[in-house]
């Protein structure tokens, strides 16, 4: 909360508190407080996730290690913009990758598989094969598109993505978003995060990042 707080000084600093939700929620959030789900950070190899209807790899995630980052990206998101919300694929993925970058400010020293919810593997499958990912992404040509089936594909959560294979992470849009938001402020380093958070041109925002994966 204090790197939060440096950056975003008129934002309000939730109350937090705990709640139990059935295997539900990871993070609540109302207009002032952040209610975090204990019961979803039992440990992955607690024996009361074999009782229960969930799938393995949400419960890969279920260990006391993401509780800090999923809480805080549940708030990040819910303070700076609803990516659901938005039109098509690049503003959706964009939007979420604008928050991500707000994890990367509150989170400087964290390894970026806690700040979005992947697990190391999935991680490295992404930076290894982001080449391959943008290509296929514009090959499919769906950055523009605002088909169902086409979003459930790039930005639902999932074991992995479909049409990639099952090393990948679910929702890796919203990681090549990122990717992009990242890109556009080390092309401009003068530009505050404030200042970032408040830009809602999508395709402007993917042509000043020169964002381009190397193979």
């Amino acid at each position: 909360y204090a790197y939060y707080n440096h950056h975003f000084p008129e934002k309000y600093i939730p109350n937090v508190v705990s709640f139990v939700g059935g295997f539900s929620y990871n993070a609540a959030v109302t207009d002032s407080t952040l209610g975090v789900g204990l019961d979803m950070y039992l440990g992955s190899d607690h024996e009361i996730y074999e009782k229960v209807p969930l799938p393995r790899y949400r419960v890969e995630r279920m260990n006391a290690e993401y509780l800090p980052y999923d809480a805080l990206r549940g708030w990040v998101l819910s303070e700076f913009g609803d990516p659901q919300k938005q039109k098509n694929i690049l503003s959706k993925m964009i939007e979420y990758g604008k928050g991500l970058v707000v994890m990367d400010a509150v989170f400087p020293k964290s390894p970026d598989y806690l700040k979005i919810g992947y697990t190391k593997k999935q991680i490295e499958w992404c930076e290894n094969s982001e080449f391959s990912i943008w290509g296929k992404m514009m090959d499919q040509n769906v950055l523009y598109s605002n088909d169902k089936e086409a979003v459930r594909t790039y930005l639902s959560e999932g074991p992995f993505t479909p049409g990639m294979p099952r090393e990948s992470p679910g929702r890796v849009g919203y990681w090549v978003g990122w990717q992009i938001a990242r890109a556009f402020i080390d092309e401009h380093p003068d530009m505050t995060l404030k200042e970032f958070m408040k830009l809602d041109n999508y395709q402007m925002i993917l042509q000043k990042s020169k964002y381009k994966p190397k193979k």
